[in-house]
């Protein structure tokens, strides 16, 4: 989702397009100022939780489910203008699966490879669920935006391996294990604010 005007309803040729393709962006849902409000907040989190006596590394809680310990998580998962966009294409009926930060570093050489949610999720063949994902900062090609695979959710979930790649930001290194045609395929690229 892109931040730039709030508009938090679909049209009908967007809820089309996501059908047909899988896929939809950029949603102008949430403004300039409050994307760089929840960036400052994450940032403020980051820098003080750094050594909090956590059981365990923050990144673990900024992963899977940290809308359960992570007001501002919650916050940003239940905001009125991206729950008016998931309602567009699900109904009124939602229930929040998880949440994530998804920090890749500047300079990083970490990625995300290709891969489907529900594999990753481990959730097999199910049907009314979709990925809200917020753009806190620029996701351009330079940056590493989102690579999609048009259509690909018309078919059975393809076969994915887990690399345990170090430098895979994904828990296991999950992978799809075949290949997409380039025209098939669309970048998100998204610029904030």
């Amino acid at each position: 989702m892109v931040n730039t005007e709030t508009s938090n309803h679909l049209s009908q040729v967007q809820i089309q397009s996501y059908w047909e393709n899988g896929f939809l962006y950029p949603i102008p849902a949430i403004s300039p100022q409050q994307c760089q409000d929840w960036r400052a907040q994450l940032e403020t989190i980051e820098g003080d939780w750094l050594d909090n006596g956590l059981p365990r590394a923050l990144n673990v809680y900024k992963r899977v489910n940290a809308h359960v310990v992570m007001p501002l998580a919650y916050e940003i998962a239940a905001h009125s203008a991206i729950l008016d966009v998931v309602e567009g294409i699900l109904g009124p009926d939602i229930l929040l699966y998880s949440t994530e930060f998804s920090i890749k570093e500047p300079r990083t050489k970490h990625v995300v490879t290709m891969h489907q949610d529900l594999a990753y999720w481990g959730l097999g063949e199910i049907d009314g669920i979709l990925t809200a994902w917020l753009a806190l900062s620029p996701a351009t090609p330079q940056s590493g935006c989102m690579d999609f695979l048009k259509g690909s959710h018309k078919n059975p979930i393809v076969p994915h391996e887990d690399s345990f790649d170090e430098l895979s930001l994904l828990s296991r290194g999950q992978e799809i294990k075949v290949d997409g045609a380039d025209e098939d395929k669309s970048s998100g690229a998204l610029a904030t604010g």
